[in-house]
């Protein structure tokens, strides 16, 4: 996740026009500012928790990357799973991963990919398609007044359309 973070968000966020700012998930989060968080399979079942709690009061947040299934002890724990829709994932086999995102209005070449969905929840709006085998790579949820958007890839700044996706 380090370097996902470190050579992905973070570089790609630094190239933008946006001013990153590090937030520990594991206390309450800051609801005036959207997130954008790299995932990986294993997370706290407390940061799982205040993501949830953070959408569910007003914030706005992205994941990219893995869908938690276990806590930090590799325990079972998909309260955020759960939370979006407990979509079926799987997994999507590609040497140049070519991203649809039609609502974007440009095509995100080479993202690394993590994971697609099977079956999209039925209260959410796909927004991400891999184009060869067209199986979705990422959806969004309304959640109260919040949102939040999962993406089955590792955001790696690779092009100039990646760090554009993360204006968008």
């Amino acid at each position: 996740c380090w370097d996902f973070l470190q050579h992905g968000l973070l570089y790609g966020l630094f190239c933008s026009h946006h001013r990153p700012k590090l937030q520990p998930l594991d206390r309450p989060l800051d609801k005036t500012v959207p997130l954008l968080i790299p995932t990986a399979s294993a997370m706290s079942r407390q940061a799982q928790q205040n993501i949830i709690d953070f959408v569910s009061g007003g914030g706005h947040a992205i994941l990219m990357g893995a869908m938690p299934e276990t806590d930090l002890d590799y325990n079972p724990c998909t309260v955020l799973k759960e939370f979006l829709g407990n979509p079926r994932l799987t997994d999507v086999v590609t040497q140049a991963l070519v991203l649809d995102v039609p609502e974007f209005g440009s095509t995100i070449y080479n993202p690394n990919p993590v994971s697609g969905v099977a079956e999209v929840p039925a209260d959410a709006q796909p927004l991400a398609w891999e184009t060869r085998k067209h199986t979705c790579m990422g959806y969004r949820m309304t959640k109260g007044s919040g949102s939040i958007t999962w993406l089955g890839i590792q955001f790696m700044a690779k092009t100039f359309e990646q760090i554009r996706l993360l204006e968008w």
